[in-house]
């Protein structure tokens, strides 16, 4: 057996068994795939599991909701493979998915995990692609997606497995695990081909920008501050989550708390022009409808008269420049 697939379940009832047919479709055979249903509240796995009739994909079951990083750790536990993918059970993989990521470590012993693009499908398309970074530039952004990597078992080893702190549960557990894996040191490959289809919905596109960024980019901070030191910068990458859970807050129509976090952001890293657009953006909020759309119609009026009034003084100048001299 080459590879164990961890597929974490919550209450993803309607994806899971074109989930697990894309495993199945895989152009190697020498795979094991593991659900592990999170204590699912919508009926759970187990029908779906029995109906495909797969001996080589298996459930183990939580008695109790522990979040996605512990059902990770649950399934990379019971993993017999020395390589490991974790897949979301609402996400497909394409037939050669793991062929060509098998092929990719095959190639190079000192690698120790592989990625390929996303496609993006669903309520949502186009295709996102990640870049190989150096491992400092993990304090910046998180370079490798959670889901859809295939990584050497010895790697989920060093890095500490995934953390199931209950503040990660809001969110950033997988920017957590990438910094321990830098912090121990690892080398990745990617492949520009989208292989690992994310599928888009409600559930998940909400969770673009995060509420609780700021929260959770404060725990990351305490947790991998020795790094930070080395190769970040503490006070950009906490107000970073403070103008997302400030932007966040805006669309939700809290006002006064977006701009406490907006307040608290500019404290941070002093991003003025990003301060007052996000202050006109939450004012304007507060003015009524019909308000709004005539200021927003009298601005594009002027915007109009401007770029006029400037052609205009713009083809005056040019006729004086052109005019020919007197003798």
């Amino acid at each position: 057996m080459e590879v164990s697939v961890v597929i974490p379940c919550y209450n993803i009832q309607p994806f899971l068994a074109e989930c697990l047919r894309s495993v199945i479709s895989q152009e190697v055979g020498g795979w094991e795939a593991i659900v592990v249903d999170d204590c699912s509240t919508d009926g759970g796995p187990e029908e779906i599991i029995a109906a495909i009739g797969d001996p080589r994909i298996r459930l183990l079951r939580h008695a109790a909701n522990r979040g996605l990083a512990a059902a990770r750790n649950t399934g990379f536990e019971a993993a017999q493979a020395p390589l490991i993918l974790p897949l979301d059970g609402d996400d497909i993989l394409a037939s050669s998915f793991l062929s060509k990521l098998l092929s990719l470590l095959e190639s190079d012993p000192s690698l120790d995990c592989a990625f390929a693009d996303f496609e993006l499908f669903g309520a949502g398309s186009g295709i996102r692609s990640m870049q190989v970074e150096p491992l400092g530039v993990m304090t910046r952004y998180q370079w490798l997606p959670g889901a859809g990597v295939l990584m050497k078992r010895d790697l989920w080893i060093r890095a500490g497995k995934y953390n199931e702190d209950r503040v990660l549960r809001l969110g950033n557990e997988d920017w957590d695990f990438w910094l321990s894996a830098a912090e121990a040191g690892f080398r990745a490959a990617h492949l520009a081909e989208p292989l690992y289809r994310y599928r888009q919905h409600a559930r998940n596109m909400s969770q673009g920008l995060s509420a609780s960024d700021h929260i959770t980019r404060h725990y990351l901070l305490k947790h991998h501050r020795a790094f930070f030191m080395e190769h970040g910068n503490s006070r950009q990458f906490l107000a970073s989550g403070y103008w997302q859970a400030a932007e966040v807050a805006r669309r939700h129509r809290r006002v006064m708390r977006s701009l406490a976090l907006g307040a608290r952001a500019l404290t941070l890293n002093g991003d003025w022009p990003q301060g007052r657009r996000l202050l006109q953006n939450n004012l304007s909020m507060l003015l009524p409808e019909k308000l709004r759309s005539s200021l927003h119609s009298a601005k594009g009026r002027l915007s109009e008269k401007d770029k006029a009034s400037e052609n205009t003084s713009s083809t005056t100048q040019h006729s004086h420049d052109a005019a020919p001299e007197k003798a």
